[in-house]
C-alpha cells in the first residue's frame, strides 16, 4: 500500500513537470497575460491533478480496510498503479494537441479519457473483488466496509467508468461535447447518490 501512494506522488510530480517551463512574465507583461498564454497546460495540470486526487482517494479507501493482497489483488492493484503511470504521458498529449488550437480532442483526448476510465474501472474492480473475497478485509473493518463500499458505492464507480470513456468519445468530436457529457455525468452521480444514501 505504501508502494501505492508513492507511485501516485510521482505520477503527480510528474504531472507538474510542464509547469516548470513557463516562464516569469517579462516586466511589461501582467501576471494575467502570462495565464493566458499558457492557460493550457495550466488548466490540464489542474484537471489532471483533482482527478488523481479523487482517484486516489477512492483507492485509499479501500486499501485501507484491507490486512493484505491475495494474486487476484495483487494483480487488480497493479493494472490500477499502471494507469496511475501512463496518465502524466496521456496528460501531457492532449494538451499539446490543445495547445495547437484543435476544439475536436482528437485520438490523445480519447486516449486521455480512456486512461481515467481504466484507472476508474480497476478501483471498481478492487471494489467487487475484495467484497467477494471478505477474508482481505480487516476483522473490525466489516462494518465500515459495509457502510462505504456498499452497492450504491460500486454502482457509482461502474457509472463513473462508463462515463469517463463516454467523455473521451464526446471529446474525441468536440470539447464542447466532452464537456456537456461530463456534466451530465456529474448530474447521474448526485441522483445515485441520492436515491442510494451510502455513507461517505
Amino acid at each position: 500500500m505504501g508502494l501505492s501512494d508513492g507511485v501516485v506522488a510521482v505520477a503527480i510530480t510528474l504531472l507538474a513537470l510542464p509547469l516548470l517551463e513557463i516562464e516569469a512574465p517579462p516586466a511589461d507583461q501582467s501576471f494575467l497575460a502570462m495565464f493566458e498564454v499558457n492557460a493550457v497546460p495550466i488548466i490540464t495540470f489542474i484537471v489532471t491533478f483533482l482527478l488523481v486526487a479523487g482517484l486516489w482517494r477512492v483507492h485509499n479507501r479501500i486499501t485501507n480496510l484491507m490486512h493484505g493482497y491475495d494474486t487476484g489483488s495483487f494483480w487488480i492493484n497493479t493494472l490500477w498503479l499502471a494507469g496511475i503511470v501512463v496518465l502524466p504521458w496521456a496528460s501531457s498529449l492532449a494538451g499539446e494537441r490543445w495547445q495547437d488550437g484543435k476544439w475536436a480532442g482528437g485520438p490523445s483526448a480519447l486516449f486521455y479519457w480512456l486512461v481515467i476510465a481504466f484507472i476508474s474501472a480497476m478501483a471498481t474492480a478492487m471494489r467487487f473483488y475484495v467484497h467477494s473475497h471478505r477474508d482481505l478485509i480487516e476483522t473490525d473493518s466489516t462494518e465500515t466496509w459495509d457502510a462505504q463500499i456498499a452497492l450504491g458505492a460500486r454502482r457509482r464507480g461502474v457509472i463513473l467508468s462508463v462515463g469517463f470513456a463516454v467523455i473521451g468519445v464526446g471529446w474525441f468530436w468536440s470539447i464542447f461535447l466532452g464537456i456537456a457529457i461530463a456534466v451530465a455525468l456529474f448530474v447521474v452521480l448526485i441522483c445515485v447518490r441520492r436515491s442510494t444514501g451510502v455513507v461517505e
